[in-house]
């Protein structure tokens, strides 16, 4: 067959173009199949399949795409052609154009790959490549390292489970489950944990507690503490006392009270004679 200037013949018919895979003569205007490939249908292909048939060996074209195939049908690929234009990925024994949410390309072995186990979406292997948040039970790092995802946090940093991020502590917490200063685990240096989960200053410890300087922490005064809750009883014991003490009436017993030798006691005695014995 001979075609007009502007055409080949591609099985037998006179056209502006040659099928897939076929090259074009320019001296007799022909289309060909180039040595080492293989016609299948339309498709001129570099790669073939084996198969036994009738006990005859057959050699069939993979897909297109394909560089290595288990049968001539478009979903079982082996591997993926490195020539192939536009590049195409293996998925699924599927010679693939774009990989989905949840793997990232390999570009050197043309395949698909499972991102890590933390990530929702990722750019490259492991958890340091992490895109478009984490999965469940991880967290996003936080800057630079905002494309990591790990099952803890870094001090100062809590887990917020609801953003799946590790975001910042009150300025008074070292470590914390969330952001005011009253969600605290420890404090910063400098600042006084006052139970059950607060982180403050050394002059906002309540009237009720001292500040410890050793142990940074606002601790209960048991001596008020005693004096508010237990007065009634101390004095009820003490009153039932008397005689052992030689003390048989109550400005006796006061002044018992004030000039208490022990430290320890004097300032609830001194509580409790000036309120409770005038």
């Amino acid at each position: 067959m001979v075609c007009a200037s502007t055409k080949t013949s591609f099985n037998g018919v006179c056209s502006s173009s040659c099928g897939s895979g076929f090259s074009s003569n320019p001296t007799t205007k022909q289309c060909y199949c180039p040595p080492g490939y293989y016609v299948n249908g339309n498709i001129c292909t570099g790669k073939f399949h084996h198969f036994c048939q009738q006990r005859q060996v057959k050699l069939l074209a993979c897909s297109i795409g394909c560089s290595g195939c288990f049968s001539v049908s478009a979903s079982a690929c082996y591997s993926c052609s490195p020539s192939a234009l536009p590049p195409k990925y293996l998925l699924s024994n599927t010679c693939s154009a774009t990989c989905p949410s949840g793997k990232y390309i390999d570009s050197d072995a043309f395949f698909c790959v499972s991102c890590d186990v933390s990530c929702v979406a990722c750019s490259g292997a492991g958890n340091t490549n992490c895109v478009g948040g984490c999965q469940s039970g991880y967290y996003q790092q936080p800057a630079p390292a905002t494309s990591t995802c790990l099952d803890t946090c870094p001090p100062n940093y809590y887990k917020d489970n609801s953003l799946k991020k590790c975001l910042p502590c009150h300025a008074n917490c070292q470590t914390c489950t969330g952001p005011s200063k009253s969600s605290c685990s420890t404090c910063t240096p400098g600042k006084y944990f006052l139970s059950p989960s607060s982180c403050i200053e050394d002059s906002e410890c309540p009237s009720s507690h001292y500040p410890d300087t050793i142990t940074e922490s606002c601790i209960r005064n048991e001596l008020s503490f005693f004096a508010v809750y237990n007065l009634s009883l101390f004095l009820s014991l003490c009153l039932s006392m008397q005689h052992v003490f030689g003390c048989h009436d109550l400005p006796y017993l006061r002044q018992w009270l004030l000039h208490s030798t022990s430290s320890i006691c004097r300032p609830v005695f001194k509580f409790m004679s000036i309120f409770l014995l005038s």
